[in-house]
């Protein structure tokens, strides 16, 4: 599979020189797929061995490589901490036309976070979770993909780390996690793009991707995705409809695995 991304990434990036619009209108459908979409289920070819490791071993695995790898401690809970962890997946892609927020901005977007977080109803998740992500990107003057990554990150860190006593996570962002596994979006960047379009090309035809990195351990890849008639990078994201069609599919993909979205994320599309 790698192979064939790499041998029809090289015509790619020839014609990216011409016309990129052509190019990307090439390899994508003229609509995005329907909300509706039924994707097909999962197969033991598509995962690694570590399929079997448990969701809390994963999730040690990945607070030491947090720690090892971005010296991000998330041990115990330190909302500034974790809020710095999240921030940085996104620093490097605030640039042009989106300006990096300031000390009194950062304070501020965890504290509005982590209040709004906790308070998401369980009835109507999905339209607050809109709402909250709307009022993040007007606020910070942000895009939507920034706003949306902030949040996702801060949620994982939440669901990895509330079992572990060690981790002191406050009772109600634990009561948050334990009511909503079933809807906790997973963190869209360009690694979860890139492994959704390589795994599964049938339901997810409405992304494009490059693989810059086929390195066993820590794979990355180069991904647009789909929104109107343009091709963007996640950061760029700024129609809640394609957000919300990603995160629609993973659910129904976590369900054919019979796992919630992040356990999906952390076994199948997280580079370990």
């Amino acid at each position: 599979m790698l192979r064939e991304v790499r041998e029809r990434d090289r015509g790619l990036d020839l014609e990216i020189e011409r016309s990129p619009t052509d190019c990307y209108r090439r390899l994508m459908p003229a609509d995005p797929p329907p909300r509706s979409l039924v994707v097909e289920p999962p197969t033991s070819s598509s995962y690694s061995s570590e399929a079997e490791i448990s969701i809390a071993a994963l999730g040690e695995k990945f607070v030491h490589q947090l720690l090892k790898r971005n010296r991000i401690r998330l041990l115990p809970f330190d909302r500034r901490e974790w809020f710095r962890g999240a921030y940085s997946t996104i620093q490097r892609t605030l640039r042009n036309e989106f300006r990096p927020l300031s000390a009194e901005q950062k304070m501020q977007c965890v504290e509005t976070i982590f209040s709004r977080i906790a308070a998401l109803r369980a009835e109507q998740f999905d339209a607050d979770l809109q709402a909250l992500l709307v009022e993040l990107s007007t606020e910070y003057a942000i895009s939507l993909g920034h706003a949306q990554k902030l949040v996702s990150i801060l949620i994982k860190y939440t669901f990895v780390c509330c079992e572990m006593r060690e981790a002191h996570v406050p009772e109600p962002l634990r009561v948050f996690v334990q009511t909503n596994k079933a809807r906790l979006p997973v963190p869209v960047d360009a690694i979860v793009l890139g492994a959704l379009a390589i795994q599964f090309p049938k339901a997810f035809q409405d992304i494009v991707v490059k693989v810059t990195s086929a390195r066993e351990v820590r794979r990355s890849y180069s991904a647009k995705i789909q929104q109107s008639s343009h091709w963007v990078s996640w950061s760029r994201l700024s129609e809640y409809r394609v957000y919300e069609s990603v995160q629609v599919r993973v659910r129904e993909l976590a369900v054919g695995a019979m796992l919630t979205p992040l356990e999906f994320e952390m076994r199948h599309l997280w580079v370990q």
